[in-house]
């Protein structure tokens, strides 16, 4: 006499949970999981989901996306006044925008450097030290700041001062020079200071943003010897 077959694990779970509502699972953006009779039914549902990946988007989407915000925190360094949450910049910091910003000052300041290479180096090197001596000095301030959020701060605020690099290529007189690089230091420190000012108790904004103010008229001082 044969053996009835025996039923799988699979179907014995469907059969003890048949009849049984599983909850719903809260998941990110407001999705909701609807509730599934059977085990089998449930891990298939799961599997459909969509659960805010960007794994499967377009190259285009997501290149667009970022140049937005890479275009957002430029206004906000050429209007710092505007900005209605400074942490919430600081929150929300990237890398996209600092490293083309520094890449670009690290070029401008080496065309016109005797030694390209060298001066390349010696910018990357000084802004990540600025950026690491400024986390530092939030935190022994009392205030809260990572060191990716300094670097992400200063190489936006680096944008005048980039655009004061490219202007003192085109003009050798020495006022010009030092009119337009005064310029961009004072942007760019009148930049940073709403957004590390958020990042320390008021009464030490000052001490805050030392640390920035040597930084930029270094590099200031580095654009007026090399061009």
């Amino acid at each position: 006499m044969e053996n009835a077959a025996q039923p799988g694990f699979s179907t014995d779970l469907d059969e003890a949970f048949r009849g049984t509502e599983v909850p719903a699972i809260p998941v990110p953006q407001s999705h909701t999981v609807p509730s599934y009779v059977g085990v089998s039914d449930f891990m298939s549902g799961l599997g459909n989901m969509n659960w805010g990946s960007t794994l499967d988007e377009e190259v285009y989407v997501t290149l667009m996306r970022d140049v937005r915000r890479v275009a957002d925190n430029v206004k906000l360094v050429l209007m710092p006044r505007y900005s209605t949450d400074k942490t919430a910049s600081l929150r929300d910091w990237d890398l996209w925008g600092p490293f083309f910003f520094v890449l670009l000052l690290a070029s401008l300041l080496a065309m016109g450097s005797s030694a390209p290479s060298q001066m390349f180096s010696v910018v990357f090197c000084l802004l990540t030290a600025g950026a690491l001596v400024l986390t530092l000095n939030i935190i022994l301030l009392g205030g809260k700041i990572m060191f990716f959020q300094s670097l992400s701060l200063i190489g936006y605020c680096l944008f005048p001062l980039d655009i004061a690099a490219l202007l003192c290529l085109f003009w050798s007189n020495a006022f010009w020079r030092v009119s337009v690089l005064m310029f961009g230091v004072g942007w760019s420190i009148y930049a940073s200071v709403p957004f590390v000012g958020s990042s320390v108790p008021p009464a030490r904004h000052a001490l805050a943003v030392y640390p920035i103010f040597l930084l930029f008229i270094t590099i200031a001082w580095f654009t007026l010897i090399t061009h």
